[in-house]
């Protein structure tokens, strides 16, 4: 695993952490909103979960490439 890798994991890590759920538990939260595009679910997730902007990003970024595996 890259440097890279290993520090997005880490940063995945912790946002699930810091909401209590899954990466799985948060595709479904998305899924049930309804929303689908990349700016309003982050926004969802600053504005209802409190997570940091650059958090959020990172997380709806890895849901929309992993979508096949989470099922948004």
């Amino acid at each position: 695993m890259s440097a890279l890798d290993q520090t997005v994991q880490t940063q995945l890590e912790s946002i699930q952490a810091q909401l209590g759920m899954s990466l799985a538990d948060v595709a479904e939260l998305v899924k049930r909103t309804g929303l689908t595009r990349q700016g309003d679910i982050r926004w969802m997730l600053e504005r209802e979960y409190g997570i940091k902007h650059g958090d959020a990003k990172m997380l709806v970024s890895v849901l929309f490439e992993s979508h096949q595996q989470v099922a948004i």
